[in-house]
């Protein structure tokens, strides 16, 4: 998802506010939206005015400037007076999920004896995980403790081009219990 930072100029006031989406498109419903749940926030619009602006941009979609990349605008005219709108996409994250693709050619480059870790991942139904430090496949409750699901076996280092150091958990049972993304980590 990418983060797009919308700045409102309405009736002498300033109003920014900020929604997450796939594309610009889906963000202007993101934001239409959070107008609607904000509406005490932005001085003389009410859900009339709203429906409004969200007819005009149903009808006329937000235009990228010109020499410009990732940043467009759009104006409305309702009842209550004209409003201009610039949105900037902040944040765009091109790569913000992890393939089990990747994993499974990794083992295969790194680790090919592992053929019990590649038909695991072969047989798993997900196929990518949003990108985050640590993705648990195995609850963590109590681990190694008598009784838990987690049981540690050992771990498997990989080395990835452009992902960094990719860790596996070994669970005792053979099971894969969860995968480190360390360059994902926050270092302070």
């Amino acid at each position: 998802m990418n983060l797009y930072t919308y700045l409102l100029e309405f009736k002498n006031g300033t109003y920014i506010t900020q929604v997450s989406a796939n594309t610009v498109q889906q963000s202007m419903l993101e934001w239409i939206n959070l107008l609607k749940a904000e509406i005490d926030a932005i001085e003389y619009l009410n859900n009339q005015s709203i429906s409004a602006i969200e007819q005009e941009l149903a009808e006329e979609q937000p235009i990228l400037l010109k020499g410009k990349q990732s940043v467009w605008c759009f104006s409305f005219a309702i009842k209550q007076g004209h409003g201009l709108v610039n949105i900037v996409e902040t944040v765009h994250s091109k790569r913000k999920y992890f393939k089990k693709e990747w994993l499974i050619e990794l083992l295969k480059e790194q680790k090919p004896k592992r053929e019990d870790l590649i038909l695991q991942l072969e047989e798993m139904t997900v196929s990518e995980w949003i990108k985050k430090p640590y993705i648990r496949f195995v609850n963590g409750e109590n681990a190694n403790q008598k009784g838990a699901e987690w049981q540690f076996d050992e771990n498997i280092v990989l080395e990835h081009k452009t992902e960094g150091t990719i860790v596996l958990d070994i669970l005792k049972d053979g099971r894969i219990g969860g995968i480190e993304l360390l360059n994902e980590l926050d270092y302070l």
